[in-house]
């Protein structure tokens, strides 16, 4: 997580007002806003933060059921910190925790020299252990969880989608029923609180395009040639909730391991294959791939390091689930295509000679049209 992103402070205090008015009085009003708490711009700093800091108490429930498992998991951690020990966290963790931070819930002590240092206010850190001991609002936050992950897979798969296919996807493997309003209800809600996707009313977008606007012409483009979605299976929506790409298929190792041996540091290794995934994704053309490559830290020494990369890319992209076949891969569209082409032989049933005639005259087949 960027220095930007959550508010230093620089001292020991862990009280929600105290936390709070080390914001800027603006910052303060527009955590107000995303909280939907309501302060006066006209109140000073100080009592700006002492309403703020009891709406915010009053809505922290209602903000935690709405984060995603991977969230509530490294929000735990927060909570379980020893004190002056450093934080470790993963590229994922640091996105979630920068939500929590827009939010005005978590801060970064600065006094430590080294490492990442997060903190909690200590009423929220009371509430999180509160509501994790309330059954039923576990209930409640495993459900939305548990939708979190489906929506999260098909973003993976799709790149954008219609409510009416999470629907359906739901619908097929859950055994309480989601309706459109309560799909749409969830979508609005979390769609703000987390850093992978957006809702506009109708479709679920991946934060990877520039604009709606891009996104649009792409959904429009699948729907002109009338390209179907993929049936994820229970095991699927598991596997791509969690990826992109499937990171156990043989040709994803082959291209990991091939990496490995150029001796990158772990952090430009992970930047290298996250954007690798997002090529055989997306189907980017391996020139055009190796440009993104060069910028994150990938280098060719050799002119034999282009052609093997060239060629285990090809063979990653044929078997991997693209956007543009709406969660088909290469492979599985080209099998489709041979079946589709592939006639079957026309038997025609000979009729007896004293059965009815086909024609419908009554008469026997030997009386009429086969004499």
């Amino acid at each position: 997580m960027s220095e930007s992103t959550a508010q230093a402070i620089q001292s020991t205090e862990t009280s929600l007002v105290e936390l709070l008015l080390s914001n800027k009085k603006d910052t303060m009003l527009e955590i107000a806003e995303k909280n939907g708490a309501e302060v006066k711009k006209s109140h000073t700093k100080a009592k700006i933060a002492v309403d703020l800091a009891e709406q915010m108490q009053q809505h922290f429930a209602d903000f935690l059921v709405y984060t995603s498992r991977k969230g509530v998991a490294v929000l735990k951690k927060v909570v379980e910190q020893s004190e002056g020990t450093p934080l470790s966290i993963t590229t994922d963790e640091a996105k979630e925790l920068a939500v929590v931070a827009d939010y005005g819930y978590l801060y970064v002590n600065k006094t430590e020299k080294e490492g990442f240092y997060p903190v909690l206010p200590n009423e929220i850190a009371a509430l999180f252990n509160q509501l994790a001991a309330d059954k039923s609002y576990q209930d409640k936050l495993e459900h939305n969880q548990k939708l979190f992950d489906i929506v999260l897979a098909l973003v993976h798969l799709y790149g954008v989608y219609d409510v009416d296919q999470l629907i359906a996807v739901w619908n097929r493997h859950q055994s309480d029923v989601l309706t459109k309003e309560a799909a749409i209800d969830y979508l609005e809600k979390v769609g703000i609180r987390q850093p992978y996707f957006y809702f506009n009313g109708s479709l679920v977008i991946d934060g990877y395009f520039a604009d709606e606007k891009e996104a649009l012409t792409f959904y429009d483009k699948l729907n002109a040639h009338n390209i179907p979605y993929f049936a994820p299976t229970e095991m699927d929506l598991q596997l791509y909730a969690e990826n992109k790409i499937n990171p156990a298929s043989p040709n994803y190792l082959n291209m990991r391991n091939y990496i490995h041996t150029k001796g990158y540091d772990s952090a430009t290794e992970e930047r290298i294959l996250d954007e690798i995934s997002k090529g055989a994704v997306l189907g980017t053309q391996p020139d055009k791939l190796y440009q993104t490559l060069a910028a994150v830290g990938l280098k060719f020494m050799v002119e034999d390091d282009v052609i093997t990369f060239v060629q285990l890319f090809k063979e990653l992209s044929e078997q991997t689930r693209k956007w543009g076949y709406r969660g088909l891969s290469p492979a599985e569209v080209a099998a489709m295509k041979e079946k589709n082409n592939t006639r079957e032989p026309v038997t025609v049933k000979k009729i007896g000679r004293n059965e009815p005639c086909p024609c419908g005259s009554g008469k026997k087949y030997k009386k009429c049209h086969g004499r």
